[in-house]
């Protein structure tokens, strides 16, 4: 009975450590400035095609 309790004990230990670990390198990652968007498909084109980089169109509509 006494190392099933300290095996749960170090496993709920272990668990509560990695979360704290989570919590501390999320700000870092949250912090990373994203891609500016383009309005402009001639102006999107012709800077993929000057970086030599592919292009990502999204678009959608409200029906």
């Amino acid at each position: 009975m006494r190392k099933m309790t300290l095996a749960l004990l170090v496993a709920m230990l272990t668990l509560f450590a990695f979360s704290v670990m989570a919590d501390e390198t999320a700000p870092a990652a949250a912090a990373k400035p994203h891609a500016p968007y383009l309005t402009s498909l001639d102006e999107a084109l012709a800077k993929a095609s000057q970086e030599n980089k592919h292009l990502l169109v999204d678009f959608y509509a409200d029906w």
